[in-house]
């Protein structure tokens, strides 16, 4: 069953040029793609943490974190880019916002906030992971506070913004 937006996104949609439309079906594509990487790498954390014994046990943090960088971050490049093509976002099927599709230079931002919060993720997770396995950890303490530090500020602007929010819907109702 369609709702409106969508019926309105697949118009968004249909009145792109085709070179556009084309680039958007082979985004998704990728994103399978990326999946099916994703599966792999899961596989290969599931083998050294059973095998441990004949495998470095250094390498299977290493395989975990890179499993971790890629159970997400691919898929958010992609739909960055696909924001950014499109200049245009379907309405979310979840969550508590509104449901709408968001058009213009609002969805070039949030692709290019998704591309640059995925490339911190990956970094700092694959960067975990390697100075777990080579054993430099400096460099791990180093990635491990800015990672927390990163946690701590979104958990804390998630929250701000979900309480500003909250005020301004009370302050605006009779």
């Amino acid at each position: 069953m369609e709702t409106h937006e969508t019926q309105e996104y697949e118009a968004y949609l249909a009145q792109l040029p085709d070179l556009t439309r084309r680039i958007h079906h082979w985004l998704n594509v990728s994103k399978g793609v990326s999946l099916a990487v994703m599966l792999g790498i899961f596989v290969r954390a599931m083998y050294v943490s059973i095998f441990w014994k004949t495998v470095n046990p250094l390498e299977i943090p290493f395989w975990w974190m890179l499993f971790a960088a890629t159970s997400g971050v691919p898929s958010a490049l992609v739909m960055g880019l696909d924001l950014i093509l499109l200049r245009g976002r379907a309405p979310l099927p979840f969550g508590k916002g509104p449901k709408m599709i968001t058009i213009g230079a609002r969805a070039v931002i949030e692709g290019a906030l998704l591309i640059l919060g995925g490339l911190v993720w990956s970094a700092l997770l694959v960067g975990i992971g390697y100075a777990t396995w080579t054993q430099q950890f400096n460099l791990m303490e180093i990635l491990i506070n800015i990672f927390a530090n990163l946690i701590a500020i979104v958990v804390a602007v998630a929250v701000l913004g979900a309480l500003l929010r909250n005020l301004l819907k009370q302050i605006r109702s009779p």
